[in-house]
């Protein structure tokens, strides 16, 4: 599940438990990293304190811990987000945009992420990018397709290395 930017867990804005409900909008960790993505919780096991979480981009994760989901409405969010990315990231040429070539692409999310690009119609002016993280994405516009850049940064309290394309 691709993330347009970093948000660290912070145990203080855990959801208790009995809010854990099926159906309720929430954001959650995926496996062990620190980002939180919007999802929806579809299965609940409090037996081991876990559940199932359908993320708003199709990918699910059957055994989020309770520990990694917050409530959607009081999550705080990286003002980052709320720029237009499209400002940040400027649009490959026409001609630049070939198959194989590596990439930062909207994703539906609004997001952009690293990928690659899998095939590219020039009569639609659109490409198919296969993501890094295994995503896809057919007929993204080339006004939604830039050149690659990455930073590495790291998660102190999650110990792994996060790439952000905005350093």
């Amino acid at each position: 599940a691709p993330l347009t930017s970093i948000q660290i867990l912070n145990e203080s804005e855990t959801l208790k438990e009995e809010d854990i409900v099926v159906g309720k909008r929430v954001m959650a960790g995926w496996n062990i990293g620190c980002d939180l993505y919007p999802g929806v919780i579809t299965s609940v096991d409090r037996k081991n304190k876990t559940a199932s979480i359908e993320y708003d981009d199709g990918d699910e994760w059957e055994r989020c811990p309770f520990h990694q989901i917050r409530d959607s409405q009081s999550t705080k969010r990286n003002p980052r987000e709320d720029e237009d990315s499209s400002d940040e990231l400027e649009a490959l040429k026409e001609e630049d945009i070939t198959e194989g070539l590596r990439v930062m692409a909207r994703y539906l999310d609004g997001g952009y992420y690293p990928g690659v690009i899998a095939s590219v119609n020039k009569e639609e002016k659109t490409a198919s990018i296969e993501y890094d993280d295994g995503d896809e994405r057919e007929r993204c516009p080339f006004q939604q397709i830039s050149e690659f850049r990455v930073d590495l940064k790291c998660c102190p309290q999650c110990a792994v290395i996060i790439h952000k394309y905005d350093g």
